[in-house]
């Protein structure tokens, strides 16, 4: 905006706020005067309350004079013409796709210049000249800990949260500097602000995320708007698919290389509630995930490459193969699921259910080829050709395949485990053989991984399985 467009948004706002009365929107909150209102939403400016609603959410400034009101308005859609449709709403890309009623967008403007007049200016200003939205994505995690802040790329970090805080802890402030501006006194009065229950002694995926343009006209959405026209990063990575499979990749990736089932337990986006374009005006959102407790495996500085290295060669495909990435590896459908089902093998405890998804993940490896006949056969002996070296290896693995299938396919049956027959083949009792069949499934995921080029049709599959086991 000019400096003349800054002066009349200024005046506009400063008899707007000469004028505002409250309402409550919700049951949840009792009446409040305007006093006490402005007093109240001044406190959460400061404050920057997270992740739940401060007391002022509930209620919602409003003004008194109509003439002031339309003028205001007015002002607004002018400067924002160009993403206002005909039905007065206005599409926002931060943290996600949305579309609203322009009065939202010019209302949480009024609570900013009820705070801070010059704020409230210079934030309107930003929007249109700046183009880019900031917010910070984090994602708690089960099945890993860390001893140490971990930075894996620029902007992506991975946090251990300690299970107690006291006000006398020397990391005390470096935590409270995860939850961006939030407050230390706030946060060691009410723990539970940020479901303590749900993080504490976890570890953290905290993600700096950009997303540009800011708005979009709402007749868009469906047409033009869309992850390809968007220019989104999540930390250093420009992001051409979903966060959702983003932080899904991310997860496999960890669980590949600590050999466990990583999964996300809470996840949630704080949006700073003093942005013209938080609309909710809360700093945080979020949801649920699984909760079960298991195991913790350490991640440590000296895996990253690891890491790193198995993260972008499943960049290139996400199960629906909606995006391509340039110069990398395509991970065959059957990788990718082969890889889902592996991990879900730790998340049960019925070894029948075990087999069976393991079973699963041999034949989306190994029998990709579309034929039929032979099944346990084939299975066999391209995973020992696979994963063994010499002769005499090959043999013990085709044995100790052959073995997996026969059990296998008595438990996709619904036929007990054999535990005799297990034990007679192999030497070892079932939870060992299962254990073996999952490091062996983990071992050929990575070997796959590892491999410069793969087949990506049935034919193709069939021809890489005859040049492996004639030696090629």
């Amino acid at each position: 905006m000019t400096e003349d467009k800054k002066q009349e948004l200024e005046q506009l706002l400063s008899e707007a706020i000469q004028n505002v009365g409250v309402r409550k929107i919700s049951s949840r909150v009792s009446d409040m005067d305007v006093d006490e209102y402005k007093r109240h939403l001044c406190e959460d400016f400061k404050l920057v309350l997270f992740p739940i609603p401060s007391r002022t959410h509930w209620l919602q400034p409003y003004i008194t004079e109509k003439s002031i009101n339309v003028d205001l308005l007015n002002f607004m859609k002018s400067e924002l013409s160009e993403y206002v449709n005909v039905d007065d709403h206005i599409g926002i890309t931060a943290p996600s796709l949305k579309q609203c009623e322009f009065h939202y967008l010019q209302t949480q403007l009024l609570k900013l210049a009820i705070c801070n007049i010059e704020y409230a200016v210079n934030e309107f200003n930003r929007c249109l000249t700046e183009k880019v939205e900031s917010f910070q994505h984090y994602n708690s995690l089960n099945g890993i800990e860390v001893n140490q802040d971990i930075q894996i790329f620029d902007g992506i970090w991975l946090i251990p949260i300690p299970k107690y805080i006291s006000e006398s802890d020397k990391e005390i402030n470096k935590f409270y500097k995860l939850f961006s501006t939030m407050s230390e006194d706030l946060l060691k009065k009410q723990s539970d602000l940020i479901n303590w229950e749900c993080i504490k002694g976890k570890t953290l995926l905290v993600s700096n995320c950009t997303v540009s343009p800011i708005f979009f006209k709402p007749s868009q959405l469906a047409e033009d708007v869309s992850l390809q026209s968007l220019r989104i990063k999540v930390g250093e990575i420009n992001l051409n698919e979903p966060y959702n499979r983003f932080f899904e990749r991310f997860r496999l990736a960890l669980s590949l290389v600590l050999n466990t089932d990583v999964i996300i337990s809470t996840s949630w986006v704080f949006h700073d509630p003093r942005k013209l374009t938080n609309t909710n005006a809360v700093g945080s959102s979020g949801y649920g995930g699984n909760t079960s407790i298991r195991i913790n495996k350490t991640f440590g500085i000296d895996q990253v490459a690891e890491f790193k290295y198995i993260f972008n060669k499943l960049d290139s495909h996400v199960p629906e193969n909606l995006f391509k990435s340039v110069n990398r590896l395509e991970v065959p459908k059957n990788i990718y699921r082969a890889i889902k089902r592996w991990s879900s093998v730790f998340s049960t405890g019925n070894p029948i259910d075990k087999m069976i998804d393991l079973r699963i993940a041999f034949e989306a490896l190994y029998l990709e080829d579309g034929n039929k006949g032979e099944a346990g056969f084939r299975l066999s002996n391209r995973a020992a050709w696979h994963l063994g070296k010499g002769v005499e290896q090959r043999k013990k693995l085709h044995k100790f395949f052959r073995t997996f299938y026969d059990q296998s396919s008595s438990s996709v049956h619904g036929e007990n485990i054999k535990d005799n027959k297990i034990r007679n083949a192999t030497n070892l009792d079932r939870t060992e053989f299962i254990t073996k069949s999952r490091d062996l499934c983990r071992d050929a995921i990575l070997k796959f991984l590892k491999s410069k080029s793969l087949p990506t049709k049935g034919e193709d599959w069939s021809n890489y399985w005859s040049n492996i086991t004639m030696g090629e």
